[in-house]
């Protein structure tokens, strides 16, 4: 402390400081005007609108479904916009403690202070003294969480990635499917009209008739199933990209469609693709950093402050004093241990966690690609049946010509047999495909090669 003479002050003076000092506390406490931004609903009903209606009509390449997916998958867009808004409160750096002022009348007398007909004013500024890198922590943990937050909208888009070419080869071949049941289905319909006039002909029998009409109405129930399985494949590709996709209208190349491999990949391979890049490892691994980066921030806040000030009264006649308090808290018992506990919780729990995942994915991968090599063996079955049904009919067709004893009845049957081998087959295909698009979201990464990738179109 230190101390001087002064005159005395007046009630004056020191009830202008009194107006001071409320007056900052007052201009400190005052509350900023946020602005209101409410949601313009007819807006977002236009904006929607506009956006489904995106997808072109005519033939669709997987490049341009995937820039459509990029721009209005509901899922991608939800996930940038918390990187966004992580980016922007990383972007803000964390300011310093702010400064401390106090301002006041003192009352000057003896022993009745009331009846004291003299005034003296006091006035005090502090400050903080940070004696570790606390705000640089805090950034750099705002940083790492805005790249965690970019990483999980990266690890998003490549989930919906691997969906939308699983669901862009589905419609593909949900259509070709249903062109070969349309046609099993027309060949049934004239197998009917042929034994409707060979019963009039005496040549078949009402049973005849009415057996095949049986056969006709299961294949067209076949084929409205058909029809419904490429309704849902159509619309789970609008879900992806954001748009509305309309089988009559929207149609995805068939050039598009990539051969199927020789062979699988095999099951260690399969885990490389999965340590390297699959997103779910790819956004705990994010996680973990940002942790890390929160444990340093607690460790830091184990360490006290030092406080810093200076103290000022005018006691009257007294005279001045001038103070330079120092200050700072003894960590006797608070180190911050229950942040600092809890971090480390958190960090043992995602390591863990990530071997649990590692874990979980490999048996995901394990069922995929024994589910796509029992298709496959399924495909080759349907395959090998292709060409006998084939030389049958073409047999039959040569008896028919060259002989004309073929009972009529017989032959419709070889046509529609081999009709079916041909729906059969393409069946077989289109569960092999997706069982490679179940192994390809299993895995976390692309295994077939699309006519256009993203990039090449």
């Amino acid at each position: 402390m230190i101390r001087s003479s002064s005159s005395r002050p007046g009630r004056r003076g020191a009830l202008a400081a009194t107006g001071l000092s409320l007056a900052l506390l007052l201009a400190s406490c005052a509350q900023p005007q946020v602005p209101s931004r409410p949601i313009d609903v007819e807006r977002v009903l236009q904006q929607a609108r506009v956006e489904r209606a995106e997808c072109p009509s005519g033939t669709l390449v997987l490049d341009e479904a995937v820039a459509l997916m990029r721009r209005h998958n509901p899922e991608i867009r939800k996930a940038r916009a918390d990187a966004e808004a992580a980016r922007r409160f990383a972007a803000t750096p964390t300011p310093d403690p702010n400064p401390t002022i106090g301002l006041g009348p003192l009352l000057l007398g003896g022993g009745d202070i009331l009846s004291s007909a003299e005034l003296g004013v006091t006035a005090a500024l502090g400050w903080t003294v940070l004696l570790t890198d606390t705000p640089v922590l805090t950034n750099d943990v705002n940083r790492v969480r805005a790249e965690a937050a970019l990483t999980e909208a990266a690890a998003t888009e490549r989930e919906q990635y691997l969906g939308l070419r699983g669901e862009f080869a589905e419609v593909i071949l949900q259509q070709d499917l249903r062109r070969a049941r349309a046609d099993l289905a027309q060949a049934a319909r004239s197998s009917a009209e042929i034994a409707e006039q060979g019963v009039t002909a005496g040549e078949m029998t009402a049973l005849d008739v009415h057996l095949i009409e049986l056969e006709i109405a299961e294949i067209q129930a076949e084929f409205l199933e058909t029809e419904e399985d490429l309704a849902l494949a159509a619309g789970r590709l609008g879900v992806r990209t954001g748009t509305t996709v309309e089988t009559g209208r929207t149609v995805p190349a068939a050039r598009e469609l990539p051969p199927l491999p020789d062979a699988v990949p095999s099951l260690e391979t399969l885990q490389r693709t999965v340590i390297d890049h699959h997103p779910r490892l790819s956004a705990l691994r994010a996680d973990y950093l940002v942790v890390e980066k929160e444990l340093r921030l607690e460790y830091a806040k184990a360490y006290p402050s030092l406080g810093v000030g200076v103290e000022y009264e005018n006691e009257g006649a007294e005279g001045n004093i001038l103070g330079l308090p120092l200050g700072i808290e003894i960590p006797l018992f608070d180190r911050n241990q229950p942040g600092i506990a809890e971090k480390c919780a958190q960090r043992d729990a995602l390591r863990k966690r990530f071997q649990a995942e590692v874990n979980r994915i490999f048996a995901e991968v394990e069922i995929a690609r024994s589910r796509l090599e029992v298709r496959r063996r399924q495909l080759a079955l349907r395959a090998s049946q292709l060409t006998p049904s084939e030389e049958t009919r073409q047999l039959a067709e040569t008896v028919l010509q060259q002989t004309g004893t073929l009972d009529m009845l017989r032959y419709l049957e070889v046509l529609r047999a081999t009709r079916r081998a041909t729906v059969s087959f393409l069946a077989a295909r289109l569960h092999v495909y997706e069982g490679w698009s179940e192994l390809e979201q299993a895995c976390g990464g692309p295994l077939l090669r699309f006519g256009t990738e993203p990039g090449d179109a």
